[in-house]
């Protein structure tokens, strides 16, 4: 009964994190944005998008200030809240500067937290950027907007980090940056977003499905962030991109991605007690490998013409999050692990 509890309580957290998520990619997808098909790519100067103007112009206008406002005003209340629940801000009175390396074996968190970091802010440039190119019809201070926010975000949470054990970080900062323009260089050109993507993979541990049983149940669930050896980043080359560019690719192919990614095991805080590996069992896996790209499965099994806000809810989720049985029957990844 008591597990059977802990798993309720937890896959219950879980789906209320993922509902937050779809609420935000809504938010990201609201009305008047229209899709470029393949040849628009090819054409992008030359498209012209004509809105149907159905009166609801004012409402129209008040929705967007509405949602420019709430997603502005709330994205530094909610990473404060993360940071105590989740980063024990506060713990210290006096700022600190950490010197945590990169990827290195002897790091606390083998480079994992570093791709989180660098994940987490390409995702939120990529879901902000949206936000704002249809708050701003398009305008120029889209970019400002996104930019501005997600970078004020990784700042925050350094100063954040920095009254905490973690102490605030340069290399956090800059795989922060790196994420954020990484992000923006695939919002500005779609013929890169054609055939780039970053994705996350995530398998809750056993350590931290155990912990989820406390007194704190808001931090047990916000805490996922840290379960990092239930966590692989990744780069996706898709194949499909090549049809952006005007080739005839067989859809065997353009269900296909080429990942290039990253992972570790044993270096996350719910690797302890029951659930601890032995240091010399530690992993930094670097792999490559084939993948089915989901998203593409729901693009290509999707008619155009009936392509509501439920398709792009999908699809878009599917271009963040790698499902964990995307992999196919047969090996089709490579893996070194660095610490061998």
């Amino acid at each position: 009964m008591r597990t059977s509890s802990v798993l309720k309580r937890f896959y219950s957290g879980l789906i209320s994190a993922v509902l937050l998520f779809i609420i935000t990619v809504v938010l990201a997808e609201i009305p008047g944005k229209a899709e470029l098909n393949d040849v628009d790519i090819l054409n992008k100067d030359q498209v012209i998008i004509n809105e149907v103007d159905d009166g609801s112009a004012g409402d129209d206008f008040f929705s967007k200030d509405l949602t420019r406002g709430c997603t502005l005003g709330l994205l530094i209340p909610s990473t404060l809240f993360l940071g105590i629940k989740s980063w024990d801000w506060g713990e210290s009175n006096n700022p600190k500067v950490a010197d945590e390396g990169w990827f290195g074996r002897d790091t606390v968190f083998g480079g994992a937290d570093k791709a989180g970091h660098f994940f987490a802010h390409y995702a939120l440039q990529r879901v902000t950027y949206s936000i704002f190119d249809w708050t701003e019809s398009g305008d120029d201070r889209k970019w400002a907007y996104s930019l501005g926010s997600s970078l004020a975000v990784g700042m925050f949470i350094e100063i954040g980090d920095s009254f905490s054990d973690y102490g605030l970080s340069v290399e956090d900062i800059v795989m922060d940056c790196t994420g954020i323009l990484t992000g923006a260089m695939l919002d500005y050109s779609p013929i890169l977003d054609g055939f780039f993507g970053f994705s996350v993979e995530y398998v809750p541990t056993k350590g931290f499905i155990a912990k989820a049983d406390n007194n704190d149940l808001v931090k047990s669930y916000v805490d996922f962030v840290n379960d990092y050896s239930g966590w692989q980043y990744m780069l996706n080359f898709k194949i499909a991109g090549f049809r952006n560019l005007g080739f005839d690719v067989p859809l065997i192919l353009r269900l296909l991605s080429v990942d290039v990614g990253w992972y570790t095991k044993g270096y996350s805080v719910n690797d302890t007690g029951k659930y601890s590996i032995p240091k010399e069992e530690w992993e930094r896996n670097l792999f490559v490998g084939i993948s089915i790209n989901s998203a593409q499965v729901v693009a290509e099994m999707w008619p155009s013409e009936y392509r509501n806000k439920g398709y792009k809810v999908i699809h878009t989720t599917l271009q963040y999050y790698h499902l964990p049985y995307e992999r196919l029957p047969v090996p089709t990844r490579y893996v070194r692990d660095l610490n061998e």
